[in-house]
């Protein structure tokens, strides 16, 4: 009976962490998806709120804005909006999601940028990388780096990997 009892522990354990993470990866899966909704309307303020309010973001050329809150963030990505992503659409496709605390995670996102009435493309176009932080019971973005995925614009680099893109890269080519 004792044996039966700690199994029974034991699984109503299990169940409960996987219950936890399945809800967790849900409410990650939202902030990337709210993070496209934000783009699509060229809403900086709802892209910002996204974000802790103390948060790093490190863009593909390499531009580090350590400890940006919320207001520059919005105001940064509200003048991109209005400027060079103005009537443009992206696609997010979460790879990985891995928790390193019951309140901090890690993801990879594979994404594309289009104009507005474009379909997805076929490749992915850049590899967001964040790490997230759990307050208050929402998932936040506590760093961001972007990674422009050059490999599928330069054959000779093509031509060098140990790896075909579409291993790499296969949720994005399975979300279509």
């Amino acid at each position: 009976m004792k044996r039966f009892i700690q199994l029974l522990i034991f699984a109503l354990l299990a169940y409960s962490c996987s219950a936890q993470s399945n809800s967790d990866n849900t409410a990650i899966q939202n902030v990337v998806n709210e993070m496209a909704s934000a783009w699509k309307a060229g809403d900086g303020t709802q892209f910002a709120s996204l974000f802790t309010e103390k948060h790093d973001f490190i863009i593909y050329s390499g531009y580090y804005s350590k400890d940006r809150d919320r207001k520059k963030n919005a105001n940064h990505q509200q003048g991109l909006f209005n400027s060079m992503f103005k009537n443009t659409v992206v696609y997010f496709t979460v790879d990985k999601i891995e928790y390193l605390t019951d309140d901090v995670a890690f993801i990879h996102v594979l994404g594309a940028i289009t104009p507005n009435g474009e379909k997805r493309p076929e490749n992915p176009e850049l590899l967001w990388t964040g790490i997230l932080q759990k307050t208050g019971g929402s998932w936040k973005i506590k760093c961001l780096q972007l990674l422009d995925l050059e490999l599928f614009g330069n054959d000779e680099m093509r031509s060098r990997i140990h790896e075909s893109p579409k291993t790499m890269y296969a949720s994005w080519y399975k979300a279509k």
